[in-house]
C-alpha cells in the first residue's frame, strides 16, 4: 500500500544517524504544544531506523499529516535509505475501525431497508425512511475515503519538505521512487 523509497549516499551509516539527529529537533509528545515553524523537521532516532515529520500550516491540524518512517543499512561499503511515508499508527487503527463500522453497521442497514422497499411495506418500528437509508451507508464510505484523500493530499508539502530535508542532509542520491 505505501510506497517504499531508496536512496544511496557516500556517508557511513553512523555519519547519517549524527546528521540526522544534529539538523533535526527532536520529537516528542511536546511537539504539538510548541511554537515552530512550518517545515520544522523533527526526528525519532533508533539504533538503524528512524521516524521523520515536518510541521505542516500553524493553523491547520490534519490527523492524515506524512511521517517517514526509514531505515539506514550499511552494505558492501555503501549506504542505504529505505524508507515509506505513512500516516501516524493510532489514525490507521482508528480509520481501520471507524470503516469496518460503516460497512458492518452501515451495510447492515441498508440492507434490511432495500429488503424493505422490495417488499413494499415498511417496518412500523423503523424511524428511517427506507429510501434514505439505502444512502447514509454509501454516503458515509464515500466521506471517509474522500476525507482520507483530502488529508493525504494536505500533506504534499510537507513530504516534499521531508525529502529535500534528507536529500541535502545526508547528501542522498534517489535509487527508486
Amino acid at each position: 500500500m505505501w510506497r517504499t523509497v531508496t536512496w544511496e549516499t557516500s556517508l557511513s551509516a553512523s555519519e547519517c544517524r549524527v546528521r540526522l539527529q544534529h539538523y533535526a529537533e527532536p520529537d516528542s509528545l511536546v511537539r504539538r504544544f510548541r511554537f515552530a515553524s512550518r517545515g520544522t523537521v523533527y526526528v525519532s532516532l533508533r539504533a538503524n531506523s528512524f521516524r521523520l515529520f515536518a510541521r505542516g500550516p500553524a493553523l491547520l491540524h490534519n490527523s492524515l499529516e506524512p511521517y517517514f518512517y526509514g531505515t539506514i543499512i550499511e552494505n558492501a561499503g555503501r549506504t542505504l535509505i529505505r524508507g515509506q511515508f505513512r500516516v501516524h499508527p493510532f489514525v490507521v487503527v482508528f480509520m481501520g475501525i471507524w470503516f469496518a463500522g460503516v460497512v458492518f453497521i452501515g451495510g447492515s442497514v441498508t440492507v434490511v431497508m432495500l429488503y424493505e422497499i422490495l417488499r413494499g411495506r415498511r417496518s412500523p418500528d423503523s424511524g428511517l425512511a427506507p429510501g434514505l437509508g439505502v444512502v447514509i451507508a454509501p454516503a458515509m464510505l464515500a466521506f471517509g475515503v474522500g476525507l482520507v484523500l483530502f488529508g493525504w493530499r494536505l500533506g504534499r508539502s510537507q513530504r516534499e519538505r521531508i525529502e529535500q530535508f534528507l536529500e541535502t542532509t545526508l547528501q542522498l542520491r534517489r535509487l527508486s521512487r
